[in-house]
C-alpha cells in the first residue's frame, strides 16, 4: 500500500458498465465477506440489483478501487436508509477507509432526508460488528445468523 494516500469517492450511475465494474470487485473480493457472498447471493444478479437500486461508491487510491459502499436511500414513508454492503480489499483495512465510507454513507443519507440507518451484519463478523457498535449503532433484532443494527442521523 501507498504511504501517501489520494482518495476520491466515485459515485457510480445505473449502467451495465458500473454494474459490472460491481460485479469485478465483488468477485475479486468474494472469499473476504463473512460468509462469502457467493453463499449467500449470485453475484451478477447482486450488482445489477444495487446498481440499479442503491447509491452505489467506489472509493478509490490513485484511481484503483479500494473500498465499496451500497445504501438504498429510498424508504420516503420511514426515511431508514439501509446498507447493503460496505466493503474494503484486505490491504487497505485497518486504515480509516470503513470510517470514511460509514460517514459518508451518515452524511449522504442526511442529504437524501433519512432519519436513521439499518444494516444487517452476519454474527460471526466480529470486527465489523464492533466497528458498528463503536459507530453507535445499536442492535435492534437477531436471528440465528446475522444482527440488525440501526442509527440515528
Amino acid at each position: 500500500m501507498p504511504e501517501k494516500l489520494s482518495l476520491k469517492y466515485v459515485e457510480l450511475d445505473n449502467s451495465k458498465s458500473s454494474s459490472k465494474e460491481v460485479e469485478n470487485y465483488f468477485n475479486k473480493m468474494c472469499p473476504y465477506f463473512i460468509p462469502p457472498l457467493d453463499e449467500k447471493v449470485d453475484i451478477n444478479k447482486y450488482s445489477n440489483k444495487l446498481i440499479q437500486n442503491a447509491d452505489c461508491v467506489f472509493i478509490q487510491n490513485h484511481r484503483k478501487n479500494i473500498g465499496f459502499l451500497a445504501i438504498y436511500t429510498n424508504d420516503y414513508s420511514g426515511k431508514i436508509a439501509f446498507i447493503s454492503c460496505i466493503s474494503i480489499i484486505p490491504e487497505y483495512q485497518g486504515t480509516g477507509i470503513s470510517q470514511k465510507l460509514i460517514d459518508f454513507s451518515i452524511e449522504h443519507s442526511r442529504k437524501k432526508g433519512m432519519k436513521s440507518i439499518r444494516l444487517e451484519v452476519d454474527k460471526n463478523n466480529t470486527r465489523a460488528i464492533n466497528f458498528y457498535k463503536k459507530n453507535l449503532f445499536n442492535v435492534e433484532s437477531a436471528d440465528n445468523n446475522s444482527l440488525l443494527m440501526i442509527k440515528s442521523v
